[in-house]
């Protein structure tokens, strides 16, 4: 969404998956009510790999872990996660802590006016269980001037890999459109 709002005239069509939304407050309601889905069972097993001699060390191994039990509740199926494939770079340490930069940006943004000058047709896609369609990706579907959002059911945060058809048909038609 930035790139489009400062080149606009570099982008022809843009597809959302998934976005963060578009401003402070609606990305912390989109927070709260992530965490109301997440169970005790979860937080056990998340503080149970934060506090492994592993994670301490950053081993990939024990990240990886934190990030399957961290996505629970944002698929629909928890076997599909074990279907996906993460990587993480050596230097994921210091990537993590250079993304504690972005910490002030992120305390207070809004991007909404800024969106109504992106003329670039868009494509907004959430999976169905997301809470994020119903909060921030509405606004931004307010925001944009040519965009439309398509839900794929029986999905969450990663349709792309719980419905990849789905999600490809979509993302096709819509590019075949333009």
């Amino acid at each position: 969404m930035r790139y489009a709002i400062e080149y606009p005239d570099r982008v022809r069509a843009m597809v959302l998956v998934s976005p963060m939304a578009a401003s402070t407050s609606l990305w912390r309601e989109e927070e709260t009510a992530l965490a109301a889905s997440v169970t005790a069972e979860d937080q056990s097993d998340r503080q149970a790999v934060l506090q492994s001699a592993a994670f301490q060390r950053f081993e990939p191994a024990a990240i990886e872990a934190l990030m399957r039990i961290s996505f629970r509740p944002q698929v629909v199926d928890t076997a599909s996660l074990s279907r996906m494939t993460f990587h993480f770079a050596p230097d994921y340490a210091q990537r993590s802590e250079r993304f504690g930069a972005l910490a002030p940006e992120l305390m207070n943004y809004d991007i909404h006016g800024s969106l109504a000058d992106v003329g670039a047709p868009t494509l907004v896609i959430y999976g169905a269980i997301e809470p994020a369609a119903n909060l921030g990706g509405l606004a931004i579907l307010e925001s944009l001037p040519d965009a439309r959002m398509e839900i794929i059911q029986r999905a969450g945060h990663f349709s792309f890999a719980e419905q990849p058809e789905a999600f490809l048909q979509v993302v096709r038609e819509f590019l075949t459109e333009r």
